[in-house]
């Protein structure tokens, strides 16, 4: 009995087992059976949305999770790096999280699926996002290449877009009045396009920059642009050719004078205009010399810093618009009164005689005065790079002014100081100072007297030889009646350094063919016009005389009675200045150029890596119109820009430095009196 019910317990308790387990006992014996289950293998992806974003944003995590065509159920956790943001459960394989806490900077972000049953564990590959600050506000501005525009041909549209900090991204789409030309990505934040449907008329045309994570949305102002008809093909009657094989001479720079009327410019109320149009290199003029007066004569000895108020603000105004320091360049137009023979600071006269003994000339007080001035000037924060001991030794002038000869002996019928003997005596008191200025000379009115005074400068003593233009360019029609003058300058000094530091001509074109002779003639380095701010009488809306590259108005009568809104303006010696001056920098180099048309002027000077060559044609006609080609074929170039001055048409309505826009095959048209500059660049 005991031993039925033993065997009946463990029967009961194997069925109970198999109840229990879901199997037979037959399942748990041979291999014919499922055996222990298998999970399936699963996939997690992760996407982050949007990316990048900006700090504060919604931010979605959307995870996803499969094995193979069945979405198992579960929980997503989404981390940000080790850090947990959330657990979500699953629904049909899907599961989202928006999180609006990450800070700016770059979060690694990652999706785990914890498992179910028969499903295993995954995790989605890292997402890198990036949260970028609040949008920073930006500027865009536009530009329209060329301008005036031609129907038909490619007018490039530029947008720059600028933040206070990084740099936007993005597009910017640009819209003529409201409707959109196009649309182009920012890179290093420029876009721009290319359109050639403008219609023949005006435009008004903006750049509209979309936004960014990160960088605030901006609208450029508008920019007109006028469209004309095309034209039809110019009728070439002159050739253009270049030889870029041998160089001539080394250009330093071009500048000015502001030697009067300091203190009109130094207490204008607009004076920050006029330095930036004359100095700055790309609103203006961008001169590199500067011409003042030593004024030192007028020293009475009470006090060193009151002697010349002016110049030293003049400088430093100078210097910040160009923003570099100018070469400054002084010329003394006399001595003080009481070592000259006259005892007056006008009227000429010469150097006094010592104890008055009649020629013994008093060259140590001249150069004491000299090295007086310059101490003086250097306290107040003026040092010239170069000095004139006298300007236009050769011209006897009622205003302040001091007669040389090229030695003692009489010269033209009369006796004055040797200026040889005088620029000898201020050098060698010069060297004691600690840095002593270059001397240049002799400076002379006219260049036909250049070669006697220059020939009297001791050998070692002179830097530079310098001249002026007066009784050369002596007509107001054809400059070329003194080019043999300049011929024998470059003759005697082929290889020295030459500036033309004083002259101007009326009407303002005739500036422009000075400067090409003094250039391809003379091979003169550096070319200094006279007034750069001057007063004058008005004609035609500027300066009659063309004294000066700019008229200015005495800014200390009331501004009702000035003739320009803010007392200043351009006058067409400006424009025959900028027309070197603006492209044509220190260093660059003059090479040959030929015209076959005698109404042709024409010279070339390329930088000395170069990547930029500049041309400068004028047609000095008064009557007939030109049609230029170049000869490119030895200058290599990728891209060109013409710019045109028509000196025969009025200054307020005609054509001063007009930019034509890209060279044409059909040549370039010069109307009478005009002058352009054409810039190629690689």
């Amino acid at each position: 009995m005991a031993i039925r019910s033993v065997a009946l317990v463990s029967f009961l308790s194997i069925s109970a087992f198999s109840l229990i387990c879901g199997c037979s006992g037959a399942a748990s014996g041979s291999g014919g059976g499922t055996g222990t289950p298998t999970n399936a293998t699963t996939a997690t992806t992760l996407t982050v949305s949007p990316n990048p974003a900006i700090v504060g944003s919604s931010v979605v995590l959307s995870a996803s999770t499969s094995a193979g065509t069945v979405g198992p159920g579960g929980t997503i956790t989404f981390l940000d790096g080790s850090t947990t943001l959330g657990t979500v459960a699953l629904s049909g394989g899907n599961a989202s999280l928006t999180v609006t806490t990450f800070a700016t900077g770059n979060h690694t972000l990652t999706a785990s699926y914890g498992g179910a049953t028969g499903f295993s564990t995954s995790t989605s590959a890292a997402v890198t996002l990036t949260v970028n600050p609040v949008s920073v506000s930006t500027t865009t501005t536009v530009t329209a290449m060329p301008s005036p525009a031609t129907a038909g041909t490619n007018v490039v549209l530029t947008a720059n877009t600028s933040a206070a900090s990084g740099s936007p991204t993005g597009t910017v789409t640009f819209f003529d009045g409201s409707t959109s030309l196009g649309t182009a990505a920012l890179s290093s934040g420029t876009a721009s396009l290319t359109v050639n449907s403008l219609a023949v008329g005006n435009h008004t045309l903006t750049a509209s920059y979309g936004g960014t994570a990160g960088f605030a949305a901006s609208t450029s102002t508008g920019v007109a642009l006028i469209v004309s008809a095309a034209v039809p093909p110019i009728n070439i009657t002159a050739h253009g050719t270049f030889s870029l094989s041998t160089a001539n001479q080394t250009i330093s720079g071009f500048g000015g004078a502001e030697a009067f009327y300091t203190n009109y410019l130094d207490s204008h109320p607009y004076q920050s205009e006029i330095y930036s149009a004359l100095f700055d290199p790309t609103n203006g003029l961008g001169l590199t010399y500067l011409r003042v007066q030593n004024s030192y004569y007028s020293y009475t000895g009470s006090n060193a810093t009151t002697f010349d108020v002016d110049t030293p603000k003049v400088v430093k105004a100078a210097n910040a618009a160009h923003g570099s320091p100018l070469t400054v360049l002084m010329s003394s137009w006399t001595p003080p009164a009481n070592i000259k023979s006259n005892d007056n600071i006008n009227n000429g006269g010469t150097l006094d005689f010592i104890n008055g003994v009649s020629g013994n000339y008093n060259y140590s007080a001249f150069a004491q005065f000299w090295y007086d001035s310059l101490n003086a000037y250097a306290a107040v924060g003026v040092a010239p790079s170069y000095i004139s001991i006298q300007n236009e030794p050769d011209y006897t002038a009622t205003y302040v002014s001091c007669r040389f000869n090229p030695t003692e002996a009489t010269y033209n019928g009369t006796n004055y100081a040797g200026y040889g003997l005088a620029f000898d005596a201020v050098y060698k008191k010069l060297q004691t100072l600690s840095t002593p200025p270059v001397m240049i000379g002799p400076e002379t009115f006219s260049a036909v007297n250049f070669l006697d005074m220059a020939a009297q400068i001791p050998a070692g003593e002179v830097g530079a030889y310098a001249h002026h233009l007066y009784n050369v360019s002596s007509t107001s029609t054809n400059p070329d009646t003194g080019l043999q003058a300049l011929t024998n300058l470059k003759t005697a000094y082929p290889s020295a350094l030459k500036f033309e530091t004083e002259y101007y001509s009326a009407p303002g074109f005739i500036d422009a063919w000075d400067i090409h002779n003094a250039l391809t003639v003379a091979n003169d380095n550096a070319y200094v016009y006279w007034g750069l701010a001057w007063p004058s009488t008005l004609a035609n809306g500027q300066a009659s005389d063309q004294a000066g590259v700019i008229y200015i108005d005495n800014p200390f009568n009331v501004p009702s009675s000035w003739a320009f809104p803010h007392g200043w303006s351009y006058n067409d010696s400006y424009y025959a200045l900028k027309h070197y001056s603006y492209f044509i920098r220190p260093g660059y180099v003059r090479y040959n150029a030929t015209v076959d048309n005698t109404d042709e002027r024409i010279s070339v000077y390329q930088s000395t890596d170069k990547k930029m060559t500049v041309i400068v044609a004028l047609n000095v006609s008064l009557t007939t119109t030109d049609g230029l080609a170049l000869d490119l074929s030895t200058i290599g170039y990728s891209n060109s820009t013409v710019y045109r001055s028509t000196f025969s048409t009025p200054i307020a309505t005609g054509d001063r430095w007009a930019n034509l826009g890209p060279l044409s095959g059909n040549g370039i048209s010069l109307p009478p009196q005009s002058v352009i500059t054409i810039v190629l660049t690689n």
